[in-house]
């Protein structure tokens, strides 16, 4: 019995140096899927990878059969590199509703217009995946959409901000008034 525990705390103290080993290609693979935004541009081979990435997590913590671990690790990598490349193309064919999400983004329409932006982000996911799918058409049909949505978004935000600003003046002089 206490050599099976001596044995058990052997591999449990391998755990975290066979974890890098095995999963280091596909943690670069994340982290360059991550850098070109994939989650946003490519989020339908992104999701694939994550799940199959998650499920080697599961097995290795479980002490399932080590092949089957590589196996899915070289899927999630491949679903990541893919998701990258995807997402370098989406980068290009959606890029002027990517600026336009970016200006909505620094008006803080998700706070101050959030329906609008919800509406939009749904649109910019439908371009995305449409893009992913192989169906341009279809993607750059919901990206006006989107374009259009975050514009309306924005819009709304700055709109908002500024009359909250006018408001709190208004108090504060009120206020001031007041003996």
């Amino acid at each position: 019995l206490v050599e099976t525990l001596r044995g058990a705390h052997r591999v449990a103290g391998a755990q975290p140096e066979l974890r890098a080993t095995l999963f280091a290609e596909a943690d670069r693979a994340l982290e360059a899927a991550r850098a070109a935004n994939a989650e946003l541009l490519a989020p339908a081979t992104f999701t694939r990878g994550l799940e199959t990435y998650s499920a080697a997590e599961s097995d290795l913590t479980r002490g399932r059969n080590i092949e089957r671990i590589r196996t899915s690790l070289a899927s999630a990598a491949k679903s990541f590199t893919d998701a990258a490349n995807a997402a370098e193309i989406a980068n290009v064919t959606l890029a002027a509703v990517i600026k336009t999400r970016a200006d909505a983004t620094n008006a803080n329409a998700a706070t101050f217009a959030t329906q609008l932006w919800t509406d939009a982000a749904e649109s910019f996911d439908s371009a995305a995946r449409r893009l992913e799918s192989g169906d341009i058409r279809g993607a750059r049909t919901r990206a006006d959409e989107a374009e259009a949505q975050y514009r309306e978004a924005e819009l709304s935000a700055i709109k908002a901000q500024y009359l909250s600003q006018t408001r709190a003046l208004l108090a504060e002089a009120e206020q001031a008034r007041v003996p």
